[in-house]
This record gives structure tokens, C-alpha cells and sequence, in this order.
């Protein structure tokens, strides 16, 4: 990789030149000592510096966190450390520095085509829409970890989040929660910000069996999260942040999800037609919102997760008020849903970060429903390091 070297070198020179270089003179000495005495100053003031990178004759080591770390010190954006690699086929790119580089480099399209580097992780047996929430979640909740290492064990944990899910024994979980005898409606689906089942968006359209449409207005706080499923229609949902390197397990949403019911045609609501609103059926009789707790510390304790913890009301998005001064969410309404079920079920007091925590091995779950799952999945989500491969009612 003597093209990604040269421009690396290049970008620190430029850098340098204006900090140290110039000022002592460097220019006047013969070229070769230049040139050595540049490589060993580079090396001293930057590179040594610089996570999980390495220059030695030709050869580059290279990784998400490197590249992050060049973009700090040298004040560059994500288009401009693409072009570090112009001009190079995006395989080799992926066989020398990894899916980590090559996805964050992908939507520069003046250098590079998504499209043809959606291809090549397909072909290499990643799923660049799993790649990508492993991204968000890892930047938008943890950038001081937004490593190679965590991305690559959030992804793992996104692949395999469908059959941890599935595994849950519901019944019981929900058993504890209500007096209720249908427990057999209920069902767990899982979503991420890739999926669109109901179509997460704001908006979305379900028709039922006689012809009315439910519309159901549905937000995914965090990247991953699960539906609770009533007769197979949405009736609460919970989205939360898997923190791989602390091993908490943080739920930023726990929502009831009510349908607004039109007639409509092709499959579409009339908004102005609208009959009626609908109550999330399968939220009555049931502790709805301890129920999603437990189901999340099931979740936790099946990836080998230590704590789970719930976001505080006052750190919710939803309680700031918009350009027009509505809030989408009441804060009395937040605290009952967070602060009053953390409470009641014994979590404890927040940090700075707003988050009340609890141990999964002290939230009490029915023991048939709290198998483990398979010791070879925790392993790889327990020591990332291990890890190479592959609406608004609340």
C-alpha cells in the first residue's frame, strides 16, 4: 500500500512543515537526511500517537480508530481522508485495513461507489446494513470507543440479535406482569434502523382483515430494539443502546404504540377520513412497562451483558420543545414511564450520564425463561477483541 503511505506522509508533512519543520531549517539539509530526519520527527510528534497504525518500508496497518484519530489531529473530514485511498479497488482496501475502513469510507461518491462497495461486503460475507448500524450505534452513543474492535463485536451482536430474541421463553416473562390468559398473543419482533417490517418511519400503514387501514406513527430512539406483538399487531416499543465495551445494556425508549384507524384503498389511510383512535389492546391488565425491562435483562443476560440500565425522563429527546414550542412528550409522562419503573424495580441513582443501572443477576426473571445462550456467542460478545469477522405515544 506505497499510495496510502505517501498520501498519509504527505498530509502530516503539510502539517508539519507549518508547526516544526520550517522553523528549524529542516529544508537546507540534503534530501536523503531530510527525508530521515522528517520520517523520525513524523514518528515522534504523530504517528507514535496514532491507535492501531503502523508504517514500516511499504506496508500500512490501518484501522477505524487510526483513521478517526487523523481526522482529530489534522482537523480533516471523512471525504478528505477518503482520499487517501483514491484511486485504489475497494477488495483491497477491505483485505488491507477492513470492513471498519472501508464502510466509513463508503458515501464519498466522488471517490468511491456505494453501491459497488455494498457489493463487495455482500461477497465477502458482511451484511453492509448490519456494518452500518454497528457504526451509529458504536459513534452516536460511544465515539470515545468508536474502534474497529467495538463495531466489529456490535455487529456480531446485530447478526445474531434475531435468534436471541426468538429464544426468549415470553410467556413467562409476561406471566409475572399480568393476570391476563392470552398470554399466546403475544409475540417479540425485533427492528433496527435498517428494517422497514412496519416501515420506520414516521408513518406507516397496516391494513387489517376488514378492510380498515391502522396507522401507526412509530420512532426508533436508539439503532436496535424489539416490538411487543399483540395478536401480531404492534402494541408497545423499546429501543436501546448495547454498550459492547462496559457491558450495559441502556434502554433510551419504552413506548405503547396506538394505531389510528381509516378506511383507505390501495392499501393506504385517508388521513382525513380518520374514524377512530384505538388503545394498544394488548397493554391492558399488563405492567407493560415492567414487563419490557425484564425482556431487556433477558436480552442482557443472554449476551453476556452485566448491567442493565434505563435513561433517565429528564435526558429523553422527546421532552425538549420543537421550533414551534410543542413537546412531544410531557416530562411528568417521561418520569412515570423511566424514573418511576427504574425506581420501583430498584435501580439505582444516575451518574452524570443520567443513567439508573441495575445488575442483571439481581433482576429476578423466571428461571425457565433464563437459559443462557450458547457460551461460543457470549465469548465473542463478552472480548470484542476476539472478534474479526463478519409515535408518538409514550
Amino acid at each position: 500500500m506505497q499510495r496510502v503511505k505517501e498520501r498519509i506522509r504527505y498530509l502530516f508533512i503539510n502539517q508539519a512543515f507549518r508547526q516544526w519543520l520550517y522553523p528549524r531549517g529542516i529544508r537546507d539539509l540534503p534530501s536523503e537526511v531530510m527525508e530521515r530526519e522528517e520520517d523520525r520527527m513524523l514518528r515522534e510528534q504523530y504517528f507514535d500517537k496514532i491507535p492501531g497504525f503502523r508504517m514500516d518500508g511499504d506496508g500500512v496497518e490501518l484501522r477505524l480508530e487510526s483513521l478517526t484519530a487523523i481526522g482529530r489531529m489534522l482537523g480533516k473530514t471523512n471525504y478528505e481522508l477518503a482520499e487517501i485511498f483514491k484511486g485504489i479497488h475497494p477488495r483491497r482496501i477491505l483485505e488491507h485495513f477492513g470492513p471498519d475502513v472501508l464502510y466509513l469510507i463508503r458515501n464519498n461518491l466522488g471517490i468511491f461507489h456505494e453501491e459497488m462497495i455494498g457489493d463487495i461486503l455482500r461477497q465477502s460475507g458482511i451484511d453492509p446494513s448490519f456494518l452500518g448500524v454497528a457504526h451509529e450505534t458504536v459513534h452516536k452513543f460511544e465515539e470515545e470507543n468508536y474502534t474497529s474492535d467495538i463495531v466489529r463485536a456490535t455487529y456480531e451482536l446485530m447478526c445474531r440479535f434475531d435468534r436471541v430474541v426468538s429464544s426468549i421463553e415470553l410467556r413467562c416473562i409476561l406471566a409475572a406482569s399480568t393476570r391476563r390468559t392470552d398470554l399466546e398473543c403475544y409475540s417479540l419482533k425485533t427492528v433496527n434502523s435498517t428494517n422497514n417490517s412496519f416501515g420506520y418511519g414516521p408513518e406507516v400503514a397496516l391494513k387489517f382483515d376488514n378492510g380498515d387501514i391502522a396507522k401507526y406513527s412509530l420512532n426508533l430512539d436508539g439503532s436496535i430494539g424489539f416490538l411487543l406483538l399483540y395478536k401480531d399487531k404492534p402494541t408497545a416499543i423499546t429501543a436501546f443502546h448495547p454498550s459492547i465495551k462496559r457491558k450495559k445494556l441502556i434502554i433510551l425508549q419504552m413506548q405503547g404504540v396506538t394505531p389510528i384507524i381509516t378506511d383507505g384503498y390501495n392499501s393506504m389511510p385517508r388521513p382525513k377520513e380518520l374514524e377512530r383512535v384505538t388503545s394498544p389492546k394488548g397493554l391492558f391488565n399488563l405492567d407493560w412497562k415492567k414487563a419490557l425491562v425484564e425482556i431487556c435483562a433477558e436480552i442482557a443476560r443472554r449476551i453476556g451483558f452485566e448491567e442493565v440500565g434505563i435513561l433517565r425522563a429528564e435526558k429523553n429527546k422527546w421532552i425538549e420543545p420543537n421550533s414551534r414550542g410543542e413537546t412531544a412528550l410531557l416530562i411528568e409522562r417521561a418520569r412515570r414511564i423511566y424514573d418511576e419503573t427504574a425506581e420501583r424495580m430498584g435501580f439505582t441513582a444516575p451518574g452524570t450520564d443520567g443513567i439508573l443501572l441495575k445488575r442483571v443477576a439481581e433482576l429476578t426473571l423466571s428461571k425457565s425463561s433464563s437459559s443462557h445462550f450458547p457460551l461460543h456467542v457470549q465469548d465473542r460478545i463478552e472480548h470484542p477483541e476476539s472478534v474479526q469477522s463478519s409515535l408518538e405515544l409514550s
